[in-house]
């Protein structure tokens, strides 16, 4: 733990790293959507002299002034336009709570006129909507590094989950970082790690360390394409075709109580996410939402099934672009537990999982295909039984009796396959899995998708996945989460990449037969 001084330093000096992110991407913005006049618009704000009856443009030139002369005059940085200089060090200041205090409310402030702007722009489509739009999502990548503090500050012991240091090649978007939990199992990861040969755990542990150091909030999938670390696949048939961003996403929505004691939250999609698809929207790409969160109201509890309405809603009034679709990981189907815990024939198992899918009410499945999704691959139904037909035949050799773990391994390998499928038919550019907490159910589906990638391109069997301890990696990693996320989910996860491990060549036979002709791009990690 930090003892007060340390911790009074460390908050400090990520505030700061936070207003300098701001002070480097607010003049690439106004360049960017306003080409040639965006340094004159650029410095008109910066100087006050846009005098417009625009309220959208008198926030936008609030929310520059804000930013550029918002500091006290005891930490107001030097400034230039290319590059932005901020030259405030943590040595400039005194590391007290009155400084923390005002660079704090700076945050604050940024954080509104932010929100401000974006809901100003939510009704318009010309350049400067366009611009806050812009402003917006770039600022939601960064977001952890103010708001993050209050909750910890406020409600330490409240904040149970943590930023997911073992998994660097899933980028981590809008997650809440308990530094106190990453300082206490640092050393009990390491002695997980003590198997492996001496450099491979001095490089995890060095990198693991830097990222949470630097700052591992969330990150932009649209303009941070250098350091940028996710899934990365392409599914092409003979055609070019731009590779998936695959990423793990904590949920997009928050809540306002009707009352103070409220039971029944009203749930809605953050201005942030909302100013993101509408970028991707300007810009032509395709977003393809799976939710993990549960719409099952017997099974989970009112925030989160108002949570997974309010984005099938919100996907409603954007035409085209975003795509949702909802999958269960809480019922008894998913674990084959319960009533399902016996029943082993593979015929009956295969007719459940249609009904689970395409039948049956999804207030009693928590699987649920959007109507926009359904209508822009049409196929969807008669492919996924095709799927369901074809994983029976190939991986598990048409046997009349599967086990338990089997039938886990065999839902995991539909929904994963199934992904692949809706990805390529509906073009998208990107692919988000989100719950509620990213580094809980969304990173463990990702995980499942990573592994399945890499046997099917054949990353999983080359030297250099071995050195850089992939192989290993997922299992020491999901050992590590049990503190983090449910034990039995973790448990039936490593159950069902052992299965993956053992029927590797089924599955690429498996891969070809469902997607002829398609080809994986290589992938990037980090």
């Amino acid at each position: 733990r930090l003892n007060n001084e340390e911790g009074l330093k460390w908050k400090i000096e990520r505030y700061l790293k936070f207003i300098q992110r701001v002070h480097n991407f607010i003049p690439a913005v106004y360049i960017e959507i306003f080409e040639e006049q965006g340094e004159k618009i650029f410095h008109d704000l910066r100087s006050g002299k846009i005098e417009s009856e625009d309220p959208l443009q008198q926030e936008m030139q609030k929310l520059v002034l804000e930013a550029f002369t918002g500091f006290d005059e005891k930490v107001k940085p030097r400034r230039s336009l290319r590059p932005v200089e901020f030259s405030v060090s943590l040595t400039d200041l005194e590391h007290n709570d009155e400084t923390l205090l005002s660079i704090r409310n700076c945050c604050d402030a940024l954080l509104q006129a932010f929100r401000k702007c974006t809901q100003l722009a939510a009704s318009r489509n010309d350049k400067w909507a366009a611009a806050a739009d812009l402003l917006a999502w770039k600022i939601f990548t960064q977001i952890d590094f103010s708001e993050f503090f209050h909750r910890t500050m406020k409600r330490f012991d409240e904040i149970e989950r943590s930023v997911d240091p073992w998994q660097p090649q899933i980028v981590l978007v809008n997650q809440r970082f308990n530094p106190s939990l990453f300082f206490h199992e640092f050393d009990r990861v390491k002695e997980n790690l003590s198997s492996l040969p001496s450099e491979v755990t001095t490089h995890f542990l060095d990198r693991m360390a830097k990222s949470i150091y630097k700052g591992l909030g969330n990150v932009d999938p649209l303009f941070d394409d250098k350091n940028f670390p996710n899934i990365v696949f392409s599914c092409s048939r003979g055609n070019e075709k731009p590779p998936v961003r695959a990423i793990a996403f904590g949920t997009p929505t928050t809540y306002k109580a009707e009352t103070p004691s409220s039971n029944n939250p009203v749930q809605y999609v953050a201005p942030e996410f909302i100013a993101a698809i509408r970028t991707f929207q300007r810009k032509g790409l395709t977003y393809l939402v799976c939710i993990r969160q549960d719409m099952i109201p017997s099974i989970t509890n009112l925030f989160e099934w108002k949570r997974v309405e309010a984005q099938l809603e919100f996907e409603k009034t954007i035409k085209e672009t975003v795509y949702s679709y909802v999958t269960s990981m809480d019922t008894e189907f998913y674990k084959q537990s319960g009533i399902w815990e016996d029943k082993c024939q593979s015929t009956n198992f295969k007719k459940a999982l249609i009904s689970e899918f395409f039948t049956n009410p999804s207030d009693e499945t928590g699987n649920y295909y959007s109507e926009k999704t359904r209508d822009k691959y049409k196929k969807l139904k008669q492919d996924s039984l095709d799927l369901i037909e074809e994983i029976h035949k190939i991986v598990f050799n048409s046997k009349t009796v599967l086990s338990q773990q089997e039938r886990c391994a065999y839902h995991d390998l539909f929904t994963s396959f199934q992904k692949i499928a809706i990805c390529h038919n509906i073009s998208a550019d990107y692919l988000s899995d989100i719950c509620r907490d990213t580094c809980d159910r969304s990173m463990l589906s990702l995980v499942l998708l990573l592994t399945l990638l890499s046997i099917v391109s054949g990353d999983i069997e080359k030297p250099w996945f071995a050195q850089n301890f992939y192989s290993t990696f997922f299992f020491r990693a999901l050992s590590a989460l049990k503190r983090l996320t449910q034990e039995k989910r973790v448990a039936r996860c490593k159950q069902t990449l052992e299965i993956f491990f053992q029927h590797r060549e089924e599955i690429r036979e498996l891969f070809k037969k469902i997607f002829p002709g398609m080809t994986l791009a290589p992938q990037q990690y980090i």
